[in-house]
């Protein structure tokens, strides 16, 4: 004679289903991000120019709002110079995250690549209610003594005027904070 013995199932609720999909789907967002940052810089390193010089140069330049930009100009602190243009989809999104930055009490240098006239540039800036440096590279020429080849590129200097790191494509405000702080020393 055989005896059976009852088998107790729990039941879940509706609530711990639920409970127990959402972590699920947390799980696999976090690893969807971390793995999309892992891509998104190798891609940077791979692309990022490779300089014929690691300090910044003696660069003299007009800004589009009249003053004038020296290397002198830049006192015993970490910098951010970054390359973008008006036409750039991904330069568009990012561009406010240099604002930040500069409003955050960082040196921000930027450089618009054949964008066009001053006045485009200051009318693309004002729309956006932007404010930091920019350097009208109409021709290129910056670009190309930086070798920058695609947009946008954001070099970042340390006090002492040495490259410390390169950012090809879209990049936050963090992680330039991130870098700085983590390479600038």
């Amino acid at each position: 004679m055989e005896i059976f013995y009852p088998i107790y199932v729990k039941k879940s609720s509706l609530k711990e289903e639920i409970t127990m999909n959402v972590r699920k789907i947390l799980k696999e967002i976090s690893i969807f991000v971390i793995m999309a940052l892992i891509v998104t810089n190798l891609i940077s390193y791979f692309k990022q120019p490779k300089l014929d010089f690691k300090e910044f140069p003696k660069l003299q330049a007009k800004l589009v709002d009249g003053n004038n930009f020296s290397y002198k100009d830049l006192n015993n602190t970490p910098f951010i110079l970054h390359f973008w243009a008006t036409w750039c989809p991904v330069c568009k999104v990012e561009i406010s995250n240099f604002e930040k930055l500069k409003d955050d009490g960082y040196e921000v240098i930027t450089v618009a690549v054949s964008s066009g006239s001053d006045q485009k540039i200051k009318d693309f800036l004002k729309k956006r209610d932007l404010s930091f440096k920019v350097i009208n590279d109409q021709n290129a020429k910056l670009a190309k003594y930086f070798k920058v080849q695609g947009f946008p590129t954001t070099f970042i200097f340390n006090k002492d005027k040495k490259l410390i790191y390169t950012d090809v494509g879209y990049t936050s405000d963090l992680s330039i904070k991130f870098k700085i702080w983590l390479f600038g020393r």
